[in-house]
């Protein structure tokens, strides 16, 4: 997993929120995403002929994963309450990141399970074909869970006054 940050300022709770907002602007995450994560599933599979016609021999499937978060370049001239908020915050985004992470590990094990659960086929090229239709179905349905993981963080985090 590949993290990388951008930098925001302030001394103020507003000042900092005001900051990540332009911040996830410029970078397409929206007005509400202080962070981002991106995942892109590799599938690295061996193909083998036999008489009865053709199995994938070998499934494994890689995840690329690639975090944005903020980072408080200077807490200089910040009182504690600021500090702490920051902190917390920090916390937050990062634990929720890691869900988004765990979330596409999950999907990972379900797209090598599917993919070796299609078994023989009667050529190489139909497996090919099958086998890309089992990546763009988990692709969808991790796509999915995430928007919807989002969803819910949105109610919850509305619930607790954030």
């Amino acid at each position: 997993m590949r993290v990388k940050t951008y930098p925001i300022q302030g001394r103020t709770s507003e000042e900092l929120r005001d900051t990540i907002i332009q911040a996830s602007r410029a970078l397409g995450n929206g007005a509400h995403g202080a962070a981002s994560a991106t995942f892109k599933f590799v599938p690295l599979l061996d193909y083998r002929e036999s008489e009865n016609g053709c199995v994938l021999s070998d499934v494994r499937v890689r995840l690329e994963a690639a975090i944005t978060l903020p980072e408080w370049v200077s807490s200089r001239g910040a009182d504690e309450a600021t500090v702490g908020a920051w902190r917390r915050f920090e916390r937050y985004v990062r634990a929720h990141e890691a869900r988004h992470e765990a979330i596409a590990a999950d999907f990972r094990r379900t797209m090598e399970r599917e993919l070796e659960a299609i078994g023989v086929m009667e050529s190489c090229p139909a497996l090919g074909r099958e086998a890309v239709a089992v990546v763009a179905d988990v692709e969808r349905m991790h796509h999915e869970a995430q928007i919807s993981f989002d969803r819910e963080e949105r109610v919850r985090s509305s619930l607790l006054g954030r």
